[in-house]
């Protein structure tokens, strides 16, 4: 492609944005993109990315120096880092490299997370499996909705994670799971024997659908916040404690025992939030049946959440996205610098001898104790 055609690509690009309001918004996500540029090109240039020790360093950053760059899209921000030693300036603004090529690299950025996202997944066996989904808001034709970001992760059976895929819908019934969850079986996903999630709707069943045989964990945090619904602000910390006490038994007989002494305890006073907890008691209870080593870590789907607060850390600053495939890159960009970050990891999630005791009875300890429930 020449110059000329891809210049004009980029105009054609920005005169099918639309309104004021969607073109801001491609300003802010190309100055993001060129910013982010600009800094892996320091990081090559000088052998290290900021507070990183390397051998391989030749130079250290030096502050840096504001430069409003003209594009198609608007003006554009960038901070021109400095070096302590010599000059560097980015071969991106260097004169005759103009930034028409804006178009070039949200394709290869896009060209990136769709190979990430379709990548196989049957170098290992991934035992534990992590769902859940966030939200943000994008246009779809004339009409700006709420659309699901799924993330699905993994613990491989030598306990490393990894992100395993990531899709975005428009609903959350069992078809968009289903769809979901079998793209990634697809892709070579096996040894599935515990999934953690929310209760979505649909997603029980497709997890029943498509990994048969594999059980399922309500996530206990959301199940919390789902019965305390039902609890009078000025009771609500008790009645927290009260329930906690049921994740804190030492096997899984235990756990099932004080789980329906406290649907008892709740019954009369509180017969909303005892119907709730009665009736996720094989769901929520189900990683008593692993190592106890892994309870802590598999009850819920916490690990996932920090994930998805990174990912509205950045969405935030895009506000509304004007399309499905704006979504996937900022988001699919974000889960490779995650997934990346948990390889290059020192320690692993779970230890690669405990993963080997899934399947075998757990160890017993002392059970805790349960508190009364404060007067009526």
């Amino acid at each position: 492609m020449t110059r000329h055609d891809d210049a004009s690509t980029y105009a054609d690009l920005l005169a099918r944005l639309g309104d004021d309001g969607t073109k801001e918004l491609f300003r802010r996500m190309l100055e993001q993109a060129l910013q982010d540029l600009v800094d892996a090109e320091l990081t090559a240039h000088i052998g290290a990315s900021r507070h990183e020790r390397s051998e391989s360093r030749s130079n250290y950053r030096n502050g840096g120096r504001p430069r409003v760059l003209s594009t198609p899209a608007g003006d554009v921000e960038l901070r021109i880092p400095k070096v302590r030693v010599g000059s560097f300036f980015p071969a991106l603004l260097e004169p005759r490299r103009r930034v028409d090529k804006a178009s070039r690299i949200c394709a290869e950025i896009d060209e990136g997370v769709e190979a990430f996202n379709t990548r196989r997944l049957d170098h290992t066996t991934f035992p534990y499996v992590f769902v859940d989904a966030t939200y943000v808001k994008a246009r779809v034709g004339h009409h700006i909705v709420s659309r699901a970001v799924v993330v699905a992760t993994g613990v491989s059976g030598d306990g490393n994670r990894e992100v395993l895929g990531l899709e975005v819908g428009d609903s959350e019934d069992e078809v968009f799971w289903t769809a979901f969850l079998r793209s990634l079986k697809d892709r070579g996903l096996s040894g599935v024997v515990l999934v953690i999630s929310d209760a979505h709707t649909g997603l029980k069943a497709a997890i029943g659908r498509v990994f048969q045989g594999a059980s399922w964990q309500r996530c206990k945090v959301h199940l919390m916040r789902n019965l305390l619904a039902h609890v009078p602000k000025h009771h609500k910390e008790m009645i927290a404690a009260t329930v906690r006490t049921v994740f804190a038994q030492p096997d899984p007989e235990a756990t099932k025992d004080q789980l329906q002494q406290v649907v008892g305890m709740l019954e009369d006073r509180y017969p909303a939030a005892a119907q709730v907890l009665a009736e996720a008691e094989t769901d929520v209870t189900a990683y008593a049946t692993f190592p106890q080593a892994h309870w802590r870590k598999i009850a819920s789907t916490n690990p996932l959440e920090r994930v998805h607060k990174e990912i509205k850390r950045r969405s935030n600053v895009v506000g509304i996205f004007p399309d499905d495939t704006s979504v996937l890159r900022l988001v699919g960009a974000v889960l490779i610098e995650v997934h990346d970050d948990w390889q290059t990891a020192d320690r692993r999630y779970l230890s690669e001898g405990s993963m080997r005791l899934i399947g075998q009875p757990a160890k017993e300890v002392t059970a805790a104790e349960t508190p009364a429930l404060p007067a009526a």
